[in-house]
């Protein structure tokens, strides 16, 4: 199959989240002329999830693309700016990128009126368990169904590698506005439990909460519902709440629940004429918050594919491999970043400052594997060096897809 202009074309999207409404978009806009079905099992206004966060580079991505999609999606978010850690009554500040909050709802509602607009076919109230439930003359299916995808599993394929990381977490919500990134630190008779904050909206924000598989048991959540645990939640972090309550109300009807986050890969991306977007196809932990930014980006990758190359199998195994590429630094910070809140033993006894500049330089391979007050005294050094090794790995990622990464050592 041949994916160009004028062509009719018939591609069924599983998953209205993000990704797979953006792509629909992108095709649209490349096409109107293809036949482009989105299916959601969720109701309108059903979506599950509370905030995703993504940085200005990701909007000037988007921008380049859909100036108007670019523009409403930026006048709906928060834009902050630096991080905090708060850790035995002390707080460090750090800068960062600019970044954005958006609540989930209102980014797929924004994405969903721009597709409709564009002609897509967005069904909601779908859950699709069997590949027959889709049309038969579909010549494109995109699981973008997320990381239990069931369009993966009934293609089957694809080599699907999960590791789940040590601690425990459970995804909260706050009627507190936090603004930027914090960190609470927040010591109990059985061990160290911290909160991820940051706001989604001028009303809400994520408040995030992790704690080792010992303390999580020594508290005893592992025998209590979401709604026996928030009291107890509110109660070690009342210092940082103000009064505020906290919500497990996913906005979908379901309730957060305490679980291990599972790193997803997958060897293969696509089979047959099936292929794998966002979270179906990779994730990176949570810590990052780079989920929605990458779902997207393989939507821009794919889209670009499908109109670029000759046929079907070559634009699928150049998504794959552009894509695979681009991720790879993402995949290793991630690593790190999950690995520093594994290993919190290590690092939780230093002095508050020191304490905080190895929180926000996690992503640091040196921070694992240097004496913390070594890496500490260093930092300045190895900051730049993991900056110059970004860099060049992106140059590298560059020439590799024109053919001439054997040029570099």
């Amino acid at each position: 199959m041949i994916i160009r202009r004028g062509e009719d074309v018939r591609i069924e999207c599983v998953g209205g989240g993000p990704g797979g409404l953006y792509l629909a978009i992108l095709l649209k806009l490349r096409d109107p002329g293809h036949e482009v079905t989105v299916y959601e099992r969720g109701t309108p206004g059903a979506i599950s999830g509370l905030g995703v966060t993504f940085r200005a580079t990701l909007l000037a991505q988007v921008r380049g693309q859909h100036r108007g999609l670019a523009d409403e999606i930026e006048a709906a978010a928060v834009c902050w700016r630096g991080q905090a850690v708060h850790v035995r009554g002390q707080r460090v500040k750090a800068p960062s990128e600019e970044s954005y909050t958006i609540s989930r709802l209102r980014l797929v509602e924004i994405l969903t009126g721009r597709a409709a607009a564009l002609g897509v076919r967005v069904v909601h109230g779908t859950e699709v368990a069997s590949l027959e439930q889709l049309h038969p003359a579909a010549d494109l299916i995109v699981a973008a169904d997320g990381v239990n995808s069931t369009v993966r599993q009934l293609s089957g394929g694809f080599e699907t590698h999960r590791t789940p990381a040590a601690n425990k977490y459970i995804w909260l919500g706050s009627d507190h506005v936090f603004g930027p990134l914090h960190y609470f630190f927040t010591e109990t008779e059985h061990g160290w439990v911290w909160a991820h904050a940051y706001s989604i909206d001028t009303e809400t924000s994520t408040f995030a909460v992790e704690c080792s598989p010992q303390t999580f048991r020594a508290l005893g959540f592992d025998r209590m519902t979401t709604g026996e645990a928030i009291p107890v939640i509110e109660s070690i972090f009342k210092e940082y709440l103000y009064g505020s309550q906290l919500t497990g109300d996913l906005g979908d009807g379901t309730i957060a629940r305490w679980s291990n986050f599972r790193t997803l890969s997958n060897e293969h991306w696509y089979a047959g004429n099936v292929v794998l977007l966002g979270d179906s196809a990779h994730t990176t932990h949570f810590s990052t918050g780079k989920g929605t930014t990458l779902a997207l980006q393989d939507a821009a990758c794919l889209a670009g594919q499908l109109s670029r190359q000759a046929d079907l199998e070559s634009a699928l195994k150049a998504y794959e491999l552009q894509r695979k590429q681009d991720l790879a630094g993402d995949v290793v910070e991630a690593y790190w970043s999950a690995r520093w809140f594994d290993s919190l033993d290590r690092y939780i006894g230093l002095e508050p400052e020191k304490f905080g500049a190895l929180l926000f330089g996690r992503t640091s391979p040196l921070v694992a594997v240097l004496p913390p007050r070594f890496y500490h005294l260093i930092r300045p050094v190895a900051q730049k060096v993991q900056l110059a090794g970004r860099a060049r790995a992106a140059v590298k990622g560059l020439l590799s897809r024109r053919r001439v990464a054997r040029t570099l050592p």
